[in-house]
């Protein structure tokens, strides 16, 4: 069965003229250095977490793999040159694949090097779940945070096949083989099947945020997958304090250039 659970319950708007935050690098002094799989200022690898979150390479427009940012973490963590490492995020969500996985090794590299999430605008979804597993999280006054749920999206199109004279035979071995195929009608069965793959995942993501963020996991299940923009999200646990990004990030250059 191949089920289709993204993180995707927030409309995305892809600019490609808008000018990244980490476009706009020159401002917080230091050469960039370009042998480094990541941008590098001043002692702090800046690893972007952009665009679509993906598992593997789709179709989407600017999509981001786990596999790149989990790359570039594990280069950060073994570099000496390194002091910290900033996640810039502006991402409304992705895959399920892979997401889990990645939240994992983050928190596991946070106990080695101080680890920051920047919210640049947003970091719902999968996006969200990668953030809380930092040790801190900051977010713009108008960023958004949260849509902790899971969203699986099964289409029918029986009706319509019908309707154009097409008429299909559907040869199977396994009673739940064609659940998620949309030739075949979604039988009640097939439904709670679903759901319950659905509910799996969403509680082991509920799950995740109340430990990384150290909260109740029914405050967290609470939330109804709902997103919190600046202080709000700050107020809901899910941030610890309203900051521009440029002023975030170059506090914490500022803060491991100290060190």
């Amino acid at each position: 069965m191949d089920i289709n659970a993204s993180f995707l319950n927030r409309p995305l708007f892809l600019d490609p003229s808008r000018v990244s935050l980490l476009e706009r690098k020159a401002s917080f002094g230091g050469k960039m250095v370009e042998s480094k799989p990541f941008e590098f200022i001043r002692g702090v690898a800046i690893i972007p977490v952009a665009g679509v979150l993906c598992h593997d390479y789709y179709n989407y427009f600017g999509e981001t793999l786990y596999s790149n940012i989990g790359n570039s973490l594990f280069a950060a963590i073994e570099d000496p040159d390194v002091a910290g490492i900033a996640l810039v995020f502006n991402s409304g969500g992705g895959d399920v694949s892979g997401c889990f996985d990645l939240t994992a090794k983050i928190a596991e590299a946070r106990e080695v090097k101080p680890i920051v999430a920047v919210l640049d605008d947003v970091a719902y979804s999968a996006a969200y779940c990668l953030a809380c597993a930092t040790s801190m999280i900051t977010i713009p006054a108008t960023g958004g945070a949260g849509s902790i749920g899971v969203i699986a999206l099964r289409m029918d199109m029986t009706g319509a096949m019908s309707k154009a004279g097409v008429e299909i035979t559907t040869i199977k071995f396994g009673e739940m083989k064609d659940d998620s195929y949309p030739t075949s009608p979604l039988s009640k069965e097939g439904k709670k099947r679903l759901q319950a793959d659905v509910d799996t995942l969403g509680e082991a993501f509920c799950e995740i945020v109340a430990r990384n963020r150290d909260m109740d996991v029914d405050t967290v299940r609470g939330f109804e997958a709902g997103t919190f923009l600046g202080e709000k999200a700050v107020s809901a646990g899910l941030a610890d304090m309203v900051m521009n990004p440029e002023d975030a990030l170059r506090s914490f250059i500022d803060e491991m250039e100290s060190i």
